[in-house]
């Protein structure tokens, strides 16, 4: 039953996920000539493709919108999640959950790990029908998608989409202060409040009033800060839009900045922001700047610095400065040297702090159901048993306890190895797929739970384990090292290769983990995959029971047999069979102490089975004691008692005229030997 029911497991975790993952090996960074521009270009196996957008997980994965899918990108291999044939994205964001919702042009979803291990798209399907895309952001539990005639909300925990129409022709939105900015193509920027949005009739949504319409046809809405907006025009380059008192007091004024011209010459088409420090602007012909909030430029970046075009369809900073670049057949990442850690340190926006928040909470239960399970171990350790078996599994790899890695206080951000597939070799079938998650169709994550530890039979006890990192800068030069607990000892040697496998593993409990080290010599955050090898049948619970039982029955034969006095040649041998069985056990199941206390010398491992040998004798006293105690009789006794009863059954035979020639002859010699021993006695 054991045995089938592990098969029914793995068949599960062998299902076919609802949308085929096509896996390419990445091409290397290019040459650049600023040394904080990494650029990569997305593999040929993909065809003539179109990055249009850009998100980031709770791991440090980037993720890039293209026409018919999603790309997953971890510095080693890109990933193509399909979506809906044919159809753009056109715009993707994080909720503060991790969370990846992806939008496009009849295409409304999210991202979600399924059984496998796999990234994969769920479409919410019905929420809206030929709707050009402006723009997506999330707040608290919601996530809004502005469309060209639309505004939505959807519920993050039910999916549940709400719509309600504007009657514009909405060129970009915002939110911001809790108000909707929308820009209509005709009439300029109109806002209204985010908690009357769906308190209105059904006539149409309620804006600003007409004195309050600013006539400015933005290309791109971002806000800076509670009190300031980038606004960014095609005839006045780049503006802001200042809240002096309620929000119904905004005056737009112009930004003083050393780059008016790029503005007024080129088309920016994407913005992002770091923390109020840093603004990075994409343009469709200029490539991208850097620059301070006073104006000054930091960095200019184009295809003469390493980009592959001038063409910037959209930009997304990350916790700690990171920027990500998305162009039309390649990405890129730019890193910020100008960015001190001073600058970092004690400050998160509300994505990395919620998703940090719940981290914490899922490893707190954790180590609740951790901390439960130790006391339980420890409420018994006054018992010999208890401290004979905890030394034996201290001894035993076999038994070794495997711990859960903790991931309290990790950020996205920090320095990760991310284990990206669990391949069982002898049926080449994928097991895990890349990512973890906290529940059922959930979020990426670092931890596995406890509900997704892998049972696999005996039969399959082979495996190639793949890892990479979150560091896309010099993924060429990062090491790895791994350890399999239950198996090794210590973590290997460091090795630039980017998988590892096993073979012929017992069966057991075991932790894979493995860990990277960079060009710095930075050690990064370790990532784990737990599972557990079923027993054979031959050395299952159900078989070690059948024996149990045969041994006490054996035992219970020879006590009936000696009480009764009948066959006292067969209760010896019974009684002789149940030792040599149990020090046959005993050597078996002590070979991993004696290997580790012999250290393998022939001589020691000899002189430790001739003192199990010699431990025979007491065994077989204590037993005959026993029997003894039970029987009220002792060995004279119960010689007389056999004797008695098997003259009087060949007394019986003989008058009955039912003994043979041979048995009266047996009977004869048996008489005199008896006589003999009792003399003797």
């Amino acid at each position: 039953m054991q045995k089938l029911y592990s098969k029914i497991l793995v068949f599960i975790f062998l299902l076919a996920i609802t949308a085929e993952v096509t896996q390419v090996k990445a091409i290397p960074a290019t040459d650049t000539t600023d040394p904080g521009l990494y650029s990569f270009v997305v593999p040929e196996a993909f065809g003539d493709v179109s990055i249009s957008a850009v998100a980031t997980d709770s791991r440090g994965i980037a993720y890039f919108g293209s026409v018919g899918g999603v790309f997953e990108f971890d510095s080693i291999e890109w990933r193509f999640i399909p979506t809906i044939a044919g159809i753009e994205t056109e715009a993707m964001t994080t909720t503060d959950r991790g969370r990846i919702y992806v939008a496009g042009n009849q295409k409304l979803g999210y991202l979600m790990v399924d059984n496998t291990g796999a990234t994969i798209f769920m479409e919410i399907k019905g929420a809206y029908e030929g709707d050009a895309v402006v723009n997506m952001f999330s707040k608290d539990n919601y996530v809004y998608l502005i469309t060209r005639n639309h505004i939505l909300q959807i519920n993050q925990q039910s999916h549940h989409v709400r719509r309600v129409e504007t009657g514009k022709r909405a060129i970009s939105g915002v939110l911001w202060n809790q108000h909707i900015f929308i820009v209509d193509l005709q009439d300029g920027i109109f806002f209204t409040p985010l908690d009357q949005l769906f308190a209105v009739s059904s006539a149409g949504i309620s804006f600003m009033q007409p004195d309050q319409v600013r006539m400015v046809r933005a290309r791109k809405l971002e806000p800076v800060n509670s009190r300031e907006m980038f606004v960014l025009t095609a005839s006045r380059g780049v503006q802001k839009l200042v809240q002096e008192g309620d929000i119904n007091s905004l005056r737009l004024i112009d930004w003083s900045n050393e780059e008016h011209q790029f503005f007024l010459s080129n088309h920016v088409s994407s913005m992002s922001l770091f923390r109020e420090k840093f603004f990075a602007f994409g343009s469709y012909g200029g490539g991208i700047l850097v620059m301070h909030p006073d104006g000054r430029l930091i960095r200019k970046l184009d295809n003469s610095s390493g980009l592959a075009n001038n063409v910037v369809l959209d930009l997304l900073f990350t916790s700690r400065g990171r920027l990500w670049a998305v162009l039309p057949g390649s990405v890129a990442l730019i890193n910020m040297p100008d960015i001190s850690g001073d600058s970092v340190q004690g400050e998160e926006n509300d994505f990395f702090s919620h998703t940090r928040s719940a981290t914490v909470q899922e490893d707190d239960t954790d180590k609740a159901n951790l901390a439960d399970a130790t006391s339980e171990v420890m409420a018994e350790t006054n018992g010999l048993r208890s401290r004979l078996k905890k030394w034996y599994r201290s001894w035993s790899p076999r038994y070794r306890h495997i711990t859960p890695l903790d991931f309290t206080g990790v950020d996205p951000e920090d320095f990760t190895t991310i284990l990206r597939s669990v391949t069982e070799t002898k049926g080449d079938s994928l097991i895990f797929r890349g990512a973890f998650s906290r529940d059922r169709a959930g979020i990426q994550a670092l931890a596995q739970s406890d509900s997704l530890i892998h049972l696999f039979p005996f039969e399959l006890n082979a495996f190639r384990f793949t890892y990479a990192t979150n560091q896309f800068e010099n993924a060429d030069q990062i090491v790895h090292q791994v350890w399999l607990e239950g198996l090794d000892r210590d973590w290997s040697n460091w090795s630039p290769n980017t998988y590892r496998e096993y073979t012929n593993l017992r069966f057991g409990a075991y932790q894979f983990r493995v860990r990277s080290m960079n060009a710095q010599g930075e050690v990064s955050v370790e990532s784990a995959f737990r599972f557990q090898i079923l027993p054979p049948w031959h050395q299952a619970v159900w078989f070690y029971f059948i024996q149990l039982l045969m041994i006490i029955s054996m035992l219970m034969i020879s006590f009936y047999l000696n009480k009764k006095g009948k066959a006292f040649g067969v209760a010896q041998f019974l009684i002789y069979l149940v030792i040599v069985v149990t020090f046959e056990y005993i050597l078996v199941y002590s070979q991993p102490i004696f290997f580790n206390i012999t250290k393998g010398i022939a001589f020691f491992e000899i002189g430790l089975s001739v003192l199990l040998v010699i431990l025979l004798t007491p065994v077989e006293s204590a037993y005959k004691w026993f029997l003894y105690k039970a029987t009220g009789l002792n060995e004279k006794d119960l010689l007389k008692l056999y004797e008695k009863n098997k003259a009087e059954k060949n007394a019986l035979k003989l008058e009955k005229g039912k003994l043979s020639m041979k048995e009266r002859y047996k009977q004869f010699f048996s008489d005199i030997a008896s006589k003999g021993r009792l003399n003797r006695n």
